[in-house]
């Protein structure tokens, strides 16, 4: 701690203040702010300039990477990635793998863990939010939000997390170019479904379907019957529409990640981006792997399944399996999936055509012309689909 008030970072009540040894003080931009009762630890942590730490009340800070600007009001956070002006509210709880990138925000009392945001999606109060992935809107003005006391339900009757949702997707996601969507306060989507931009969720929705047309208004309160029916947790029905679910969201951090590792890579012209870029990275294949574990659960919940006879879908549950074991090494976190390399450099000459000095990345995407949105966008959709392909073949 010594070392960083030497520094010059603002520690507001040094004897409240917890940093811990394992804190590299030069990770710490002496512009930042840690308000009392704060406890920071990790060897990776990075806090960048102009950031502000437990504003509204204390915040416990491990192995997180803040860019600029950032603003967590008070909560817990691990091993999750956090860019510029990015603001969280008090009494947050933000579990390992999650990346809020530029200006996404939350209100108070919201839980993540294994979720990606997008730029400017903005969620309230009294969330639940866990293994999501959500994109869509051009601005703060303009931004795809989720309303308070909203859910993901993640976990299934079957008992098991293959149920990660992808509102938007990163393709067109990335462009900053699309209409938002918009899911209403004390809602709720059972994972795992996919959303297409423009959607607004009323109200009280649970959606339990994909919305797969662009601006749709679903609606529907809950029923008021209650009806029962036998049930047993280790009989599956089929898997296929989960199993595909879950290997297009990995096919979209898949392109996430090579979206970071081509283009994000040009911004990290300050040491605290730099951290933030090469964290993202990391935990991207982290949320792969996660991905790939949850549909290997699966297969193990599944195997009962496919051993009974008088299950009419034992043998698609058969086929499922070995299938599995063959081809989830082609689209883990080890696989490298670089998709049309010739739309990939045709992508990347334009972008390194542009000035990109003194430019944020927001501002650089925001100013792509529609045809370098086509080629990043047709670009990325063939890292989705080369990862996709590799199931179906």
């Amino acid at each position: 701690m010594n070392a960083l008030i030497e520094k010059g970072v603002t520690i507001l009540h040094p004897e409240s203040t917890w940093i811990d040894e394992s804190v590299d003080a030069d990770r710490i931009s002496e512009s930042a702010v840690i308000h009392p009762g704060c406890r920071i630890s990790g060897a990776d942590t990075s806090i960048g300039p102009n950031c502000v730490i437990g504003e509204e009340a204390p915040s416990t800070i491990d192995n997180c990477q803040l860019a600029e600007s950032v603003r967590l009001k008070g909560g817990y956070y691990s091993n999750s990635v956090f860019l510029d002006n990015v603001s969280v509210g008090s009494s947050a709880h933000i579990r390992p793998c999650c990346i809020l990138e530029e200006s996404a925000s939350c209100g108070h009392s919201v839980g993540m863990k294994q979720t990606l945001l997008l730029p400017f999606v903005t969620l309230g109060s009294l969330i639940n939010f866990c293994d999501c992935l959500m994109a869509g809107g051009t601005d703060r003005s303009n931004h795809s939000e989720v309303g308070s006391s909203f859910i993901h339900f993640n976990f299934s009757p079957n008992r098991h997390k293959a149920t990660a949702s992808l509102l938007g997707d990163v393709p067109r996601g990335v462009m900053l170019d699309q209409p938002p969507i918009f899911l209403g306060g004390q809602g709720g989507i059972v994972g795992p479904t996919s959303i297409e931009y423009g959607t607004l969720s009323a109200a009280g929705t649970v959606l339990r379907k994909d919305v797969t047309k662009s601006h749709q208004l679903v609606f529907g309160a809950p029923s008021p019957r209650i009806n029962s029916r036998d049930f047993d947790s280790n009989h599956f029905g089929s898997i296929t529409h989960t199993v595909l679910k879950n290997i297009t969201y990995i096919a979209n951090l898949h392109a996430m990640r090579a979206w970071y590792s081509t283009v994000r890579s040009k911004f990290a012209a300050s040491l605290s981006h730099k951290h933030c870029y090469e964290a993202a990275e990391r935990l991207l294949g982290l949320m792969i792997k996660e991905r790939i574990d949850r549909i290997s659960a699966l297969a193990d919940r599944v195997t009962e399944s496919a051993q009974n006879e008088s299950n009419p879908l034992a043998a698609q549950h058969r086929e499922f399996l070995p299938k599995w074991n063959e081809r989830k090494p082609l689209i883990d976190e080890s696989a490298s999936i670089s998709g049309n390399t010739k739309l990939r450099d045709t992508f990347l000459d334009a972008l390194n055509a542009q000035s990109t000095d003194n430019v944020s990345y927001v501002e650089c995407v925001q100013s792509f012309d529609s045809e370098m949105k086509l080629a990043g966008t047709a670009w990325l959709s063939s890292v989705v689909e080369a990862t996709t392909q590799e199931w179906l073949a």
